[in-house]
């Protein structure tokens, strides 16, 4: 090889040394440029960057370049989003809020969102129902009445002593013969045109709305002293004894004596008892099995409900509330007064009236009015309740038939 070709070599050699680890300055006493320093790792936890190269190589008779960078600092982990809280129930204690949203996936480091939504805060209870103005139905005025139901505001029935039966239509009451001269006992129909009537005697009266009461006579000593149904073909009369209709003239006796009845549905049944003595509060699925619940230790007329959460019995001097669940409580106590009737228009929306004549309401929360008259001068007994709603009220009393509105 020539000596020119090798010299350019050596120094192409030397150039490309300097290049990698450092050139050296003039003198070759200046020191190499710093390896580049390692870039920061990426967000979301990324791995740290590489540190710069290790000093460069001093070049051909110079000083050592100075030492790379340190390396990149490692990438910030990103946080996992928090999850949504959950929105807070409505007011009027409203359900628990919506559970959060979830719970963020953290990357390297982030933390997991919260997932839990707050609970609802409960709000204010409803209002009690309006105080109503109460005004005596004309025709009724000075009977007595035990009964009241109507399919709608323009079709209400209302039954007393002495065989009396009144049949509002929207626009007159009017009397409807029943051919007998014993008490009518209450009265309930699963509609306009399929109408049944208790009797304080061995008889069930029944109408298809047309003013006619045919008579279904059923075993020598019985009496009854309510009716109710869950439809058409779950119709119970209840006395000494619940007795459930089979077809005319054919009615199942079923093993408990009763004074009032109501459900929610054809297999969540209440009855209540004239005794009190023994248990007078009871249960049935609609199997014909009744299964005590209380006995309250006073004689108790009524039972109603606005639904298998909210139901209500009436006895001595006060109104009981279960949930449900097979206990009951007093909610409202009267003393010197006995609470004859309770009835509920809907949850919201409760009824109870006095042998004293007082008419109280609630809001079905637990709270409850004073009472309230129902006519001036001389208490008028109450002995039930039915409305189409809470602005069209009726009360059977010991002197008429009274509407509210």
């Amino acid at each position: 090889m020539r000596t020119d070709e090798c010299l350019a070599r050596a120094v192409g050699l030397t150039l490309l040394l300097a290049s990698a680890c450092g050139t050296s300055g003039d003198d070759g006493d200046a020191p190499a440029d710093a390896g580049a320093s390692g870039n920061a790792g990426e967000a979301s936890g990324g791995a740290s960057g590489n540190g710069g190269t290790a000093a460069g190589s001093a070049g051909r008779g110079g000083s050592a370049g100075s030492a790379g960078s340190a390396a990149g600092k490692g990438g910030t982990s990103n946080s996992g989003g928090a999850g949504a809280s959950g929105t807070a129930g409505n007011a009027g204690g409203g359900t628990a809020g919506s559970t959060g949203g979830e719970a963020g996936q953290a990357d390297s480091g982030g933390t997991a969102g919260t997932a839990s939504g707050a609970a609802g805060s409960g709000g204010e209870p409803p209002e009690l129902p309006a105080e109503l103005q109460w005004a005596v139905v004309s025709e009724t005025d000075g009977q007595t009445f035990y009964g009241i139901w109507g399919s709608s505001a323009d079709d209400v029935y209302a039954v007393g002593t002495l065989g009396d039966l009144y049949h509002w239509t929207g626009g007159e009451w009017r009397y409807e013969v029943t051919d007998t001269g014993a008490t009518l006992t209450g009265v309930w129909g699963s509609g306009p045109g399929d109408v049944y009537v208790s009797v304080n005697s061995n008889v069930i009266l029944h109408s298809t709305g047309d003013g006619e009461w045919e008579h279904d006579v059923l075993d020598a000593g019985l009496t009854f002293d309510a009716i109710w149904g869950a439809g058409p073909n779950d119709v119970y009369a209840v006395g000494n004894g619940v007795h459930r209709r089979v077809e005319f003239g054919n009615w199942e006796f079923q093993a408990v004596a009763a004074s009032g009845m109501w459900g929610s549905s054809a297999t969540d049944l209440y009855v209540v008892a004239e005794t009190a003595a023994d248990d007078n509060v009871f249960h049935s699925t609609g199997d014909g099995n009744w299964s005590p619940q209380a006995n309250t230790g006073v004689y108790m007329p009524s039972v109603s409900g606005s639904g298998p959460s909210h139901v209500y019995a009436a006895g001595g001097d006060s109104v009981y509330f279960s949930d449900g669940d097979g206990s009951w409580t007093p909610q409202l106590s009267l003393p010197g007064d006995i609470v004859n009737a309770v009835w509920a228009v809907s949850a919201s929306a409760v009824y109870a009236c006095t042998q004293n004549g007082l008419v109280y309401r609630s809001n079905g929360a637990g709270a409850w009015s004073e009472g309230q008259p129902i006519a001036e001068g001389t208490a008028r007994a109450c002995f039930c309740i039915w409305g189409s709603s809470e602005e069209d009220i009726y009360l059977c009393t010991s002197r008429g038939v009274f509407h509210g509105n």
